[in-house]
């Protein structure tokens, strides 16, 4: 094949492979599954529901951040604002810091410029599936798998469970571009000229700024481990400073991106924080055998293994690895094979499948101490299998493979996958899911009955035909197992309904939002322009997580349900602006009353609550105005009829004091379920009875609950049907605290005609507003304990952590200070103050590095206040204030990337003035 045959046939395989997207209207986006992100599906408005699988491993990452952070990117590139802060997510935050929005990544280029459309999503993923498959032809080449070997490497590349499984994932781009990579750091090692060096850094800085974090630090060190052990004839040293220079100049080359994450990083609340051990998980060394599943992509999300879904890592074939053993297997070359596939293996045995000792000192690394997650890691080997199986159909072309070769690799492929068949047969066969995994095992089985008639065959066909017939049994094995039954192509940001009424709601009353109950999840306001408290990622903001956790649940997040929503009537709500909650008619009145749990985790199942049976707990309320029940609950099957009950009882009275329902299809399986009630006065320290059934229920579906082995409430125990019982439920109590100056919600509408409802906070504070008295606490952490106390009136006291360049004033001013806001861009606020004394301007936006603010022209200090938000001092008068967004790590970021470019340059210069 030519060099330019070799890509459009690469683009074949890619657009035939996934021919419904390419040729049938259908889509690579999730947000048709993503309740709140398109007015359609049974959520109240008009539109078809999606179908209750869904062809993709993760659905949520995408429709809840990638399309509507890269919405809100592309908003500010259109209008001339470099995309570095997002106003819009919980109270605002970072943007192109978030590196998965990929704000100057070239592969999003036309995205930027043409529009993200919903056309434009998919031929963006389609391009990324092409480049992969591109750069695993280019560095096979290099690598030793001849001219028709390398293209086959290329489509098994792009074919690989990996690739298939997350095409729709922002960390795609870092998979794609790392045989890119490699192919650098191959010509790097074989030549270390300029040329190479400038490259290797150019790779290096396009997956960067392509990347996703995790994947993009693990390849860049699975990398750096290929130039390690490279067969080069070189110093070994020698060679591998060259490759860290050349990478070094290659995150040079990205500083632009990789400096504001680095601030992000610093100043962030992580959700895989290592002190929580996260940072060294991995999956035991036997689970890579995963690797040769086919049911990783048969049932994607009815996992056959215990293993989270998550770690799924997407397969390599079983034709693909066997042809990759056949490789190894073959004395020609083997040292080179050998290298590459143990590189390979040691990176991703190093972190992901976490041999004693390696897990252990590689996850101690900064930046990859979060990266956790094994599917970040199956590119290393994903590409060295199809490298390695490429190789092996050159040797068929050439005339130069021995067919017990090739019989000794599938019998070790076949065998490898028959043991973990044999070691999960319990686990199947306990699921009754034997029968779905023999069919989901069909395309392995054909792809090992083809390889073994062309190793029975191979010395009676013609070289060129035994090649084919081997490239087409591997590729054609991955090929069967692409997801089918996609959504159609649909538009995630078409406007529904609810969304043209809170807009108009905004322009008439500015105020944040607070989606709950699948109304808008959280990020995708941002994708309509609409700010909103919540916040959805794997990285918030520091000083606001801190603040919103403890309003809203474990997250910024608010749960779908609203049933880890701690409290809407917290004052300070107001101060943050909330204005609008979209959310259920009878969601939003249990929510008034500002929840406080004391959870108990439950690890026993007690066992199915069917009709006639009652299951208690006995305890002492250590609050008053108990209002609630939080229970472990789960199901058997997910789809549990009925009606759950319970009622509260005085131990020493038959008569219920208080009795609430939950209809049982919508318990959280395996989660905390909140039953509520009317808060009952004076519970503090009394000694109270629950007792939860199902009305209704069905014994094969019923609901479980969960209990301790040991009593760990004081004066309680388990109750049966009124009788005590040792050990104790997994339950919590919940408590409301009546907060006078809380907000007020009032119905405003309803949205679309379903069972929403939007409803105003009319005692939500405006963004800007001037105090004239502050409180000083020592830290962050003391300046949120008095927040949330809410011992302060916030309104008129700030509580700082600094002193002001200000004296307050000695009284109260005798008329208010006004503050309105003149004008309004993502990075920049300008404010037009009008003080009766001198005072602190209070701006309800997340305070972080990089804003800086003036006053009349002048430069002004920007301090934390009130925990998370803004604050300036500005004396009395009428004065103009402007908050601008220029991040210091930007600037140096420019400068960094504009001292590589010249190094490069000068490099480049240099060898054509020595080559003259």
């Amino acid at each position: 094949m030519t060099r330019l045959g070799v890509p459009l046939g690469l683009l074949l395989v890619v657009l035939l492979a996934h021919a419904d997207v390419a040729f049938l209207g259908r889509s690579f986006q999730t947000s048709r599954y993503i309740a709140g992100t398109v007015p359609a599906g049974p959520w109240g408005y008009p539109g078809q529901d999606p179908p209750g699988d869904y062809p993709f491993m993760d659905m949520a990452a995408p429709a809840l951040e990638h399309y509507p952070l890269t919405r809100a990117a592309r908003r500010q590139w259109v209008s001339g604002t470099l995309p570095l802060w997002n106003p819009d997510s919980g109270c605002g935050q970072p943007l192109a810091a978030n590196m998965q929005v990929e704000a100057f990544s070239p592969l999003k280029l036309p995205m930027w410029v043409l529009g993200d459309t919903p056309l434009a999503w998919d031929l963006y993923t389609l391009g990324r599936l092409w480049l992969a498959a591109c750069g695993a032809w280019v560095f096979a080449r290099r690598w030793g798998a001849g001219r028709v070997g390398a293209p086959c490497a290329g489509a098994l590349y792009a074919l690989s469970g990996h690739l298939i499984l997350q095409a729709n994932m922002p960390y795609l781009g870092a998979a794609a571009l790392f045989p890119w990579l490699l192919a650098a750091a191959d010509a790097l090692a074989r030549r270390p000229a300029g040329t190479s060096l400038g490259l290797a850094a150019v790779a290096t800085a396009a997956l960067v700024l392509a990347g996703f974090p995790q994947s993009t630090f693990l390849l860049c060190l699975a990398a750096t481990l290929f130039v390690a052990v490279h067969p080069s004839a070189r110093p070994r040293l020698r060679l591998l400073a060259g490759w860290l220079g050349a990478s070094a100049l290659g995150f040079a080359l990205a500083g632009p991106q990789l400096l504001p994450f680095l601030e992000y990083w610093a100043h962030a609340q992580h959700e895989h924080p290592p002190e929580r051990g996260a940072g060294l998980f991995a999956h035991p060394p036997e689970h890579a055998l995963l690797l040769l599943s086919p049911f990783s992509l048969g049932p994607i999300h009815k996992t056959w293994v215990p293993v989270n879904w998550h770690m799924q890592p997407g397969p390599l074939g079983l034709g693909t690895t066997a042809l990759g053993l056949a490789a190894l297997l073959d004395r020609g070359s083997r040292r080179r094979r050998g290298i590459l596939a143990g590189a390979a293996a040691a990176a991703c045995l190093a972190k992901f499948y976490g041999l004693p000792g390696l897990n252990e000192i590689v996850g101690s690394l900064p930046l990859l101490a979060r990266c956790h997650i094994a599917r970040y890691g199956p590119p290393v080997l994903g590409l060295a299998a199809a490298v390695l199986a490429g190789t092996t159909v050159q040797n068929a072309w050439r005339g130069r493979l021995e067919p017990r070769v090739l019989s000794r690799g599938l019998l070790a492929a076949s065998a490898a996958l028959l043991v973990l068949l044999w070691w999960h047969a319990p686990t199947l066969d306990a699921a009754d899911r034997l029968e779905e995994a023999a069919q989901a095992a069909l395309p392995a089985a054909a792809a090992a009955a083809a390889l073994a008639a062309l190793a029975g065959a191979g010395a009676r066909l013609p070289r060129q035909a035994l090649a084919a017939g081997l490239a087409l049994a591997a590729a054609g094995e991955l090929a069967a197992l692409v997801p089918h039954g996609r959504p159609l192509r649909h538009d995630p940001f078409t406007t529904p309904p609810f969304v043209r009424t809170l807009r108009e709601a905004m322009a008439e009353r500015p105020g944040r939002l607070l989606g709950l109950d699948h109304v808008l999840h959280s990020a995708t306001p941002a994708g309509h322009g609409l700010p909103e408290a919540g916040a959805h990622d794997a990285m918030h903001v520091r000083r606001a997580f801190g603040v919103l956790h403890a309003l809203l649940g474990s997250r910024p997040e608010p749960n779908p349900t609203g049933g880890e929503v701690r409290s809407l009537d917290h004052p300070f709500w107001n101060v943050l602006g909330l204005r609008y909650v979209a959310a259920r008619r009878e969601t939003l009145p249990h929510l008034r009353e500002g929840l406080r749990a004391d959870p108990t985790p439950g690890n026993v199942p007690v066992g199915p609550l069917e009709a006639g049976r009652s299951v208690g707990q006995t305890f002492l309320s250590p609050e008053d105005r108990l209002c609630g029940v939080r229970l472990l609950l789960g199901t058997y099957r997910r789809e549990n009829p009925g009606t759950l009950v319970l009622r509260l009882f005085d131990p020493d009275s038959p008569a219920p004091l208080r009795e609430a329902r939950r209809p049982a299809p919508g318990i959280e399986n395996d989660r905390w379920n909140d039953v509520f009630f009317d808060p009952l006065p004076g519970s503090s320290g009394r000694r109270l009875r629950f007792e939860v059934g199902v009305e209704g229920g069905d014994p094969q579906r019923a609901p479980t609950i969960w209990m301790n082995p040991g009593d760990r409430h004081a004066g309680g125990n388990r109750t049966e049907a009124g009788h005590d019982e040792p050990g104790d439920l997994g339950f919590a109590t919940l408590h409301a605290p009546a907060w006078e100056d809380g907000p007020e919600f009032r119905p405003l509408d309803a949205l679309g005609g379903g069972p929403f409802r939007l409803y105003e906070n009319r005692r939500a504070f405006p963004r800007a507003f001037a105090v004239h008295r502050w409180i000083v606490v020592a830290d962050a952490q003391a300046a949120r304990a008095r927040v949330l106390a809410a011992s302060e009136d916030l309104r008129r006291v700030a509580i700082l952590e600094a002193s002001p360049p200000l004296l307050p004033p000695e009284a109260e001013p005798p008329s208010p200070s006004v503050v309105r806001v003149e004008s309004d861009a993502p990075d920049e606020v300008a404010l037009r103050a009008t003080m009766a004394a001198d005072g602190l301007l209070v701006l309800a936006d997340t305070w972080f590095p990089g804003w800086g603010a003036t006053v009349d022209g002048s430069p002004a200090p920007v301090l934390p206040a009130n925990a998370m938000l803004r604050a300036v001092p500005v004396p009395s008068g009428e004065h103009r204030v402007v908050l601008r967004y220029a991040p210091g790590s930007f600037r140096a970021g420019l400068a960094l990337s504009a001292a590589a470019l010249a190094v490069l340059l000068a490099a480049a210069l240099a060898r054509r003035r020595g080559t003259a």
